[in-house]
């Protein structure tokens, strides 16, 4: 198929092979398509978040695994499917769906609000619980299995060398969203003003919205030499 553009790799992460397949597709002048998938054996998120816990001393030798999960180590997906679109105006919109298989179903989400909700007085329970989505984030991986992920990105929006950007992680288990928008502005060659505002959105039994920290924001102001 004519602008069909595939790439197969096989790269070793942590000790574990794993393999993976990219594709990309333009249709038209505006619309790029495209998939990443990538599998391997391995843990589940919270086998792998408790297992190094107790490996580098964080978590006791006898932590039970929490939420319980199966820590069998099986081949897992990793999938994001999306497509972007760019405007005559140079605003582009990026849409994806990501599917992390080793992450949180919506069983392990009940989970871990259930425990958290017996457990709360008991600081041991609750903060193993906080420590497995420490190392998601830590790691870099998604915490849940289903997502959705949303940007947009306006480059010299209004007046020239100011660029505008939104994104959105939104949990597709209980709708909770990471949202961020963020302004960086070349005032010249040497100075760049930025600002962030960022907030976790969604009710108190949700991804986003059981984070203790509503919402922050960052400003910037950097000088290069």
């Amino acid at each position: 198929m004519a602008d069909l553009n595939p790439q197969a790799l096989v790269y070793n992460e942590s000790g574990r092979t794993k393999f993976g397949l990219n594709l990309s597709h333009q249709f038209g002048q505006s619309v790029v398509g495209y998939a990443e998938w990538a599998g391997g054996k391995q843990p589940n998120l919270i086998a792998q978040a408790v297992s190094y816990g107790k490996l580098t001393g964080t978590l006791p030798p006898n932590a039970p695994t929490l939420p319980p999960a199966d820590a069998a180590e099986k081949f897992r997906h990793d999938l994001a499917v999306g497509g972007s679109w760019t405007s005559e105006t140079r605003i582009t919109l990026n849409v994806e769906y990501h599917y992390h298989q080793a992450g949180f179903s919506r069983h392990d989400w009940r989970n871990w609000f259930d425990i958290g909700a017996a457990n709360a007085a008991s600081q041991p329970v609750t903060g193993e619980l906080w420590y497995v989505r420490g190392f998601a984030s830590a790691q870099q991986q998604p915490l849940t299995r289903h997502q959705a992920f949303v940007r947009a990105d306006w480059p010299d929006a209004f007046v020239v060398h100011l660029e505008l950007t939104a994104i959105a992680f939104v949990n597709l288990y209980d709708g909770s969203t990471l949202s961020q928008l963020a302004a960086s502005y070349d005032v010249s060659d040497a100075w760049t003003l930025r600002a962030y505002l960022s907030g976790n959105i969604g009710g108190g039994r949700s991804e986003r919205g059981s984070f203790p920290q509503a919402a922050s924001v960052i400003l910037q102001a950097v000088r290069y030499f």
